[in-house]
């Protein structure tokens, strides 16, 4: 069987800040709307021993969503509101 993936937006944009802990992604979805997403990179997380030395792992870095926008009709207004919500971006690609 074939999975249909007509539901999942697509990533049309992509921005990293420019010390490299905070991404900036624009989508649009199939029904034409667009949102997009910042995320902030989470330090690994460590076990510690008794004596103060890091052990295994207990979570790798990852990135943690930190805004979530709404929808908007268009590309250009989603860029628009993303410059007065996300104080790095505007930085970022000049």
């Amino acid at each position: 069987s074939i999975l249909v993936m007509d539901n999942v937006p697509e990533q049309i944009d992509l921005v990293l800040s420019p010390e490299g802990a905070k991404r900036w992604v624009l989508l649009r979805r199939p029904d034409g709307l667009h949102s997009y997403s910042e995320y902030s990179l989470e330090d690994a997380i460590y076990w510690v021993e008794e004596d103060g030395g890091e052990r295994d792992v207990a979570a790798p870095e990852r990135w943690t969503r930190t805004y979530q926008s709404g929808l908007f009709d268009s590309e250009d207004v989603a860029r628009s509101d993303s410059f007065d919500r996300i104080s790095w971006l505007f930085a970022a690609i000049v």
